[in-house]
């Protein structure tokens, strides 16, 4: 049939529907230097597998004589080189004849002009990739679409037009022929929309705040803690797993050569703004300490990174270098990755919760802090298991001591007790096993500070025991110096959680509300007109959409649904709000770049 069809269409050409002159002058009269154009010089005619009359498109003839418009002369010869791909007539109407390519000439006199015509399948599926965009408001995507014609063979010349649902959310620009870069404009929905070839194709964007998480994630382990101060630094966990840290360089988990000014020592690297944690790692859970830092990725590996003088890396090695960049934690002879659900970072050493439920610790062990047992004092840079075979639920490491929670919500501590800090209601200096903190009592949430720790009971009610120097036991200095055995903050406020720090105490009330009590040297507590508080002080003129806080060296971090908002010390960038300088008192949020 097309046989029958491309002999019709021929039979018309040669009688008179195209022009065609075998002398070389086709219009006498046509002007000198005349100049010859045709519109458009690139065009696709799309055809379905039977061609038909209607595939065609037109070309449009345009004359110029001595650089100025004139009437395009009567006499024009057109033609075209391949006449089994398409067909010209004297109007410059182009018919589809057969699949390929060719070009189509209009000539007047010695004057020519061409048109390249390609005739291909229409597309029967257009599709864009990838369908499902996520990420995090800021970041940039790439696509890429493709239209493919009944063969399975990308359709040529294809005009691909790509456009945003919702450019205030997403907006799209073409990179390519097939491609476009996206960029995550806003927090929300969007769908990227392609056209081409006659057909329709969308991807899905689901765009996340950049934004520290108030909770965990979805998935994470209960208990996980997305956000985390220590000395001058602290890390906390955005959508998709990402660990972004601020302040010490040596704690940021990237290498930074920017330089801080530091008051107890000299200069040192520091990032005041976030930066992100490399190796692209997946965290659900981040704990900061005075030299190390650490987090557990979503397939419950162990992560460390900072100081490796005592092994508390837990990477197998003991260096007076750093490891800048995280690296896995590992046990045993073989040194073979550990699989933890909860971890916790000291001064000079790291805690852990393994799937199994029992404990493990590595680094330092001056005071007995690794709580194995052994009741020497032996360093490991290798995570080893505390001395006890109880399970355990929640763990927290303070500067040489470690407390943690059994399933019956007990509180077990070892290590260091020179300050009572154990709440054991003993006097020795340290212990090297789990011993019962006294009274009983059942917990939620514990915390170990650097010579103090706090806990909530299951009843809310918050209780510490330890150092009282500074009042961060929440009981009157004057009364209490310290006590080894836990004593009620006074108050009648019930709580949530708590975070002990150096020498100073934060909590989350059940209403919401983040109150701080002990040192103020920093403005640690909110106010800066005081120089301590053994009594709870509301922070942040008492807004109550807190959900959880942590106590560092010298500043303090709350999360909530609007961010993560920082105050205290701002030394080395510590508040991540861009600024270097000694202290502040009211809660500022941090912005990630």
């Amino acid at each position: 049939m097309r046989s029958v069809r491309r002999l019709f269409i021929l039979s018309v050409l040669t009688t008179g529907a195209v022009a065609a002159c075998s002398s070389e002058t086709t219009d006498q009269f046509a002007p000198l230097a005349l100049s010859l154009s045709l519109s458009p010089t690139v065009d696709t005619i799309f055809v379905a597998d039977l061609i038909v009359d209607a595939d065609a498109t037109s070309l449009t003839l345009t004359a110029q004589s001595l650089g100025h418009p004139v009437h395009t002369p009567s006499g024009v010869e057109w033609s075209s080189a391949d006449t089994s791909v398409a067909v010209v007539t004297s109007g410059g109407a182009v018919h589809a004849v057969g699949i390929g390519e060719t070009t189509i000439s209009a000539r007047v006199n010695s004057s020519r002009a061409t048109a390249t015509i390609v005739v291909a399948y229409r597309a029967r599926t257009l599709s864009i990739s990838p369908t499902s965009l996520v990420g995090l408001a800021g970041d940039t995507v790439q696509v890429t679409a493709s239209a493919v014609d009944v063969k399975g063979v990308l359709v040529p010349n294809t005009r691909y037009v790509f456009t945003s649902s919702d450019p205030g959310i997403a907006t799209v620009t073409a990179t390519g022929a097939r491609t476009a870069r996206v960029l995550f404009v806003n927090a929300g929905l969007a769908r990227v929309n392609v056209s081409a070839a006659g057909q329709t194709a969308s991807a899905t964007g689901t765009i996340q705040p950049r934004d520290f998480l108030s909770v965990p994630a979805v998935g994470a382990p209960a208990g996980s803690t997305v956000v985390s101060t220590g000395a001058d630094a602290t890390c906390g966990i955005l959508p998709f797993g990402r660990a972004y840290c601020f302040g010490r360089g040596s704690l940021l988990g990237v290498s930074k050569d920017t330089s801080c000014a530091n008051d107890l020592g000299p200069a040192e690297a520091c990032s005041r703004v976030p930066v992100r944690v490399a190796g692209q790692l997946n965290f659900v859970t981040v704990s900061v300490g005075d030299s190390v830092a650490c987090g557990i990725t979503a397939d419950a590996r162990a992560y460390c990174w900072g100081s490796q003088k005592y092994g508390q890396v837990g990477n197998g090695v003991t260096s007076n270098t750093n490891s800048v960049t995280p690296s896995p934690v590992v046990t045993g002879d073989a040194r073979t990755p550990i699989s933890l659900m909860r971890v916790s970072a000291g001064g000079t050493h790291v805690c852990g919760i393994a799937l199994s439920g029992f404990a493990y610790c590595w680094g330092h062990d001056d005071v007995l802090q690794l709580g194995n047992g052994d009741s020497e004092s032996n360093d490991s840079n290798l995570a080893i298991a505390v001395g006890s075979s109880a399970v355990w639920t929640s763990i927290s490491t303070g500067l040489n001591h470690a407390c943690t929670l059994n399933a019956l919500g007990l509180a077990f501590c070892w290590g260091d007790n020179s300050s009572g800090q154990l709440g054991a209601g003993i006097d020795d200096l340290a212990k090297d096993r789990p011993v019962a903190v006294s009274g009983a009592t059942t917990f939620s949430s514990i915390s170990a500070g650097s010579y103090h720790t706090c806990g909530v009971t299951t009843a809310g009610v918050a209780v510490c025991w330890g150092d009282n120097s500074r009042g961060q036991l929440g009981v009157p200095v004057d009364e209490t110096d310290a006590s080894n055995v836990p004593v009620v903050v006074a108050t009648g406020l019930r709580f949530r959680s708590i975070s002990a720090g150096r020498s100073s105490t934060c909590g989350i009330a059940t209403t919401g509300v983040v109150y701080c009590w002990g040192d103020n040297s920093f403005w640690q507590l909110g106010s800066s007109t005081i120089a301590l508080s053994d009594s709870p002080l509301a922070i942040g003129g008492g807004r109550t959409d807190f959900t959880s806080v942590t106590v560092g060296l010298r500043n303090v971090c709350a999360s909530s649904p609007s961010g993560l908002y920082c105050w205290g010390s701002s030394v080395l960038g510590a508040l991540g709000s861009n600024v270097q300088g000694p202290r502040q008192a009211t809660p500022t949020k941090v912005v990630v770049p």
